[in-house]
């Protein structure tokens, strides 16, 4: 008979004890990874523009000064039919070029560049 009520004892006391150790643990200050100073990831920017002459220069302006070492910005001149990857290009972005008139968009001119 000890025994049996040990067993349920043990039975009802369990998921309390679990429960407890979960509201304990929720409370305790979170461990941080510890990084160094220099372990930021390098960064790529996409960006797509369709006809954008008259305003990729100043898109550009404002990106690059954000971008760290080794962080790359990238236009992916879709489509164009006027000079946004020319100005693009003087702006100082590497530029990816493309004619597809079937597939025109912004969709696909990311996964253009993705690739």
């Amino acid at each position: 008979m000890l025994i049996v009520l040990l067993f349920l004892a043990a039975v009802v006391l369990l998921p309390i004890a679990v429960f407890a150790a979960e509201c304990l643990a929720a409370v305790l200050p979170a461990r941080k990874p510890k990084l160094s100073q220099g372990a930021r990831p390098r960064v790529a920017v996409l960006v797509p523009a369709h006809n954008e002459e008259s305003g990729i220069a100043a898109t550009i302006a404002d990106i690059l000064p954000q971008l760290g070492e080794g962080d790359r910005l990238i236009v992916v001149a879709d489509n164009c039919s006027d000079g946004t990857a020319a100005v693009a290009r003087s702006a100082g972005a590497a530029v990816i070029e493309r004619t597809d008139p079937e597939r025109r968009g912004k969709g696909y001119a990311l996964d253009f560049g993705v690739r």
